[in-house]
């Protein structure tokens, strides 16, 4: 174990700290690592800085754990690194960085904070990539109970990072420009879809049209946002439309209407042809509601909410124009469910 101690400025011609325990230590600053960095399963307890070191070769933090904050800003990496299985416990400083190859975050415990910003991805000539990212998407939270980690990544090229949605919370800077900030949400989104991570395209791009709408609509954005999410979940979910709101509508109108059908149809609208099974005799006079209440009432509302909400030949001449409430009232019902339908029918194509 080293309690405490302070390699500042030191050339390592190998370096093998393998399964090695570090106390309240100060840190690699300005080293530079020749050959093998092996710092595998190593523990460090304390506050812990490479910054400013080089390391020449590869550098492995399999499986190395890090119980407070661990900083390698400016470091730069020339060859391969690896941080899989890594375990971060606060906040984890990679600000400055300059990776030769891409790094090995596969399997990595996330911190509450990574810093990101102005990484550098400087590829030597002729490193064939074959469209790999730095990729987080076999990343962990540390316990179930912890937030989203969030991740500064301004002055980054965010196009080789692959974040997924359920594990991070983007931290843009404050002087980003919107154009700037509408292409670093598209280069994730795209990131995602072509590796196949759809939960993390739709996370993703509900929070980027909730930024766009909060843009283009100022005040009102919020309510247009929690409108779209209630909805049909931003387009994502549209059988909302179908299964959740459709029978919720028709039943809240169905309920008015049972109340209030004597009113209705003597004041709002008559429907000459509604249920023949209603009518008393062979006559073509229209049918009258039951007054009372029970299942004939029930089942004359529901006929008659079913003509409204469904638009099933609905006779805007029966409507009575006289009383502006209860017109409002009839043909807010019908354009609610004619918008039902219309979603309706959609949803069934699109599905073919």
């Amino acid at each position: 174990m080293f309690p405490y101690c302070d390699f500042s400025g030191v050339d390592f011609l190998e370096a093998d700290f393998y399964f090695s325990s570090f106390g309240e230590s100060w840190g690699f600053y300005y080293c530079r690592f020749y050959q093998l960095a092996e710092f595998s399963r190593s523990l460090f307890r304390g506050r812990f800085s490479f910054s400013s070191s080089v390391f020449g070769s590869t550098a492995s933090f399999h499986r190395a754990s890090f119980e407070k904050t661990v900083s390698f800003g400016e470091v730069i990496f020339k060859d391969n690194v690896t941080f899989n299985g890594a375990y971060f416990s606060q906040n984890a400083d990679f600000a400055g960085e300059t990776f030769h190859r891409i790094p090995d975050f596969s399997s990595v415990g996330l911190p509450d904070t990574l810093d990101f910003r102005n990484v550098k991805f400087d590829f030597p000539q002729g490193y064939y990539l074959n469209g790999e990212k730095l990729n987080f998407s076999r990343s962990r939270l540390r316990a179930p109970t912890q937030q989203k980690c969030a991740i500064l990544i301004s002055g980054t090229d965010v196009g080789q990072l692959l974040l997924p949605y359920d594990r991070f919370q983007l931290v843009l800077d404050s002087k980003a420009t919107y154009e700037e900030i509408v292409s670093t949400y598209e280069t994730i989104i795209s990131n995602c879809k072509n590796a196949g991570l759809l939960e993390s395209v739709e996370g993703w791009d509900i929070e980027y049209r909730k930024l766009q709408m909060r843009h283009d609509h100022d005040w009102v954005g919020p309510a247009i946002n929690w409108f779209n999410g209630w909805w049909w979940n931003f387009g994502y979910d549209r059988g909302l439309i179908l299964w959740r709101w459709l029978p919720c509508f028709f039943c809240c109108f169905l309920l008015i209407n049972y109340l209030f059908i004597p009113t209705l149809w003597n004041k709002m609208y008559q429907d000459p042809e509604l249920g023949i099974v209603f009518r008393k005799n062979k006559t073509k006079e229209p049918i009258r509601p039951p007054v009372k209440h029970g299942l004939q009432r029930f089942l004359f509302t529901v006929f008659y909410t079913a003509v409204i909400y469904f638009g099933f030949k609905l006779r805007h001449e029966s409507v009575n124009y006289k009383h502006g409430i209860l017109m409002a009232y009839l043909y807010f019902m019908y354009g609610v469910g004619t918008i039902h339908m219309a979603f309706a029918f959609s949803y069934i194509l699109s599905a073919y």
